[in-house]
């Protein structure tokens, strides 16, 4: 395998994507409670469908249903003690900003974050079998991200986080794209 700088510059596109996305929150005048509940419900459907329609059928090609559930109960845990450990209100004390919003914003870039691992995965083994296929992996997940970027952005603007915070999250969260490939 040679180094290839195709493959880190479609990666690195794609997770700032998610930049975009926090860009585009960051921009509304003002996010009502049920815009954010319109976001966070697109967002939750995207990644539900992608579940759905995609992660469950290869899971299940791969392995037995046992082990695809025994894999959707660790993930639920994971993110269960992620909350716990990183998010459980008294590290939240003393703080100017909502804290419910702050929290929520944190959380979904955390998750987003351990998500965009595999998807750097994917993109870089889409790139050694085919270059065109790492190109459309690189897109697909560089839409997607958008999305997630809003579903970041949105309740850290209502958490009353300074723009430029949430823009520096979102590339980190973006960030994790290329770790991952």
């Amino acid at each position: 395998m040679s180094f290839d700088w195709n493959i880190v510059w479609s990666s690195l596109c794609s997770g700032l994507f998610i930049v975009l996305g926090s860009l585009a929150a960051v921009c509304l005048k003002k996010i009502s409670h049920k815009t954010l509940a319109v976001i966070l419900g697109f967002a939750a459907g995207i990644m539900l469908a992608m579940s759905t329609f995609d992660l469950l059928p290869v899971a299940l090609e791969c392995g037995t249903v046992y082990h695809c559930s025994l894999g959707i109960v660790l993930g639920v845990f994971f993110m269960l003690l992620i909350d716990k450990c990183f998010f459980a209100h008294h590290h939240f004390k003393n703080i100017t900003v909502d804290q419910n919003y702050l929290k929520i914003g944190l959380f979904i870039a955390a998750s987003v974050a351990l998500h965009n691992l595999p998807e750097g995965f994917a993109l870089g083994a889409g790139y050694e079998v085919a270059p065109e296929l790492g190109l459309t992996f690189a897109f697909a997940i560089a839409l997607h991200n958008i999305p997630e970027g809003i579903s970041i952005g949105a309740p850290l603007k209502l958490a009353k986080l300074n723009s430029l915070y949430i823009l520096l999250i979102a590339l980190a969260v973006g960030l994790f794209t290329l770790v991952g490939t």
